[in-house]
């Protein structure tokens, strides 16, 4: 119910944005940033089941990554007191594994030298005031999990829709610091001679981004 309200502020918006008149095309604006994302935490329910014995096990599994440098490309029209457009790409890098809580149990080794990684591409609206603006977007996240070390078998991981939710301020024109909160839905399935994992779930993390725009 709450991704079909969102997706209809978006096509409201949208609707609204092509009605303005062409010639404010000028206050689109293009940018560039870095950011920094500190911390990744995937969610995940499914089950295993064992080659051997076919007995099936129910997972709940909360996997937590370390923080990642990024970088992004951005096209935006954000006019003062107003409902604008915002558009990106968000690079981030592949985090290393920090903790897994599986079934209620913590372990740092028990996923020790694997890696995630979640590349966002958005579009969305804003409302912006003179300086301060709250960006709201859908998100699509390109998904990338690199197994442990000496790890046997397939994995299998999807990316997936989701949504973005932040704050952010001007300074003067150019400049824009922002703080987003952004999740996505995602699937993690690994199979080997011993037995299948599939799990459903999502991804969240927070950014802290600056760019340039012109």
């Amino acid at each position: 119910m709450k991704l079909k309200v969102l997706i209809l502020v978006l096509i409201v918006s949208g609707i609204a944005n092509a009605q303005m008149d062409s010639e404010k095309k000028s206050d689109w604006r293009f940018g560039v940033g870095l950011g920094y994302s500190p911390q990744l935490q995937v969610k995940l329910e499914g089950t295993d089941t064992e080659t051997s014995t076919g007995n099936t096990y129910h997972n709940n599994v909360e996997l937590d990554y370390k923080g990642s440098a990024s970088f992004s490309l951005t096209a935006w029209r954000t006019p003062q007191n107003s409902w604008g457009f915002v558009s990106g790409y968000e690079y981030t890098g592949q985090r290393d594994f920090k903790m897994a809580t599986i079934n209620g149990i913590s372990s740092t080794t028990a996923l020790a030298g694997s890696k995630y990684q979640a590349q966002n591409l958005y579009v969305g609206t804003a409302y912006r005031w003179e300086v301060f603006f709250i960006p709201l977007a859908l998100n699509y996240s390109f998904v990338f999990f690199q197994p442990p070390p000496l790890s046997f078998g397939t994995v299998e991981v999807k990316n997936g829709i989701g949504a973005h939710l932040g704050v952010g301020w001007f300074i003067g024109e150019n400049f824009v610091i922002e703080i987003l909160g952004r999740s996505a839905l995602t699937e993690l399935n690994m199979s080997s001679s011993s037995g299948t994992s599939k799990n459903e779930g999502t991804i969240a993390s927070s950014s802290l981004l600056l760019s340039f725009q012109y």
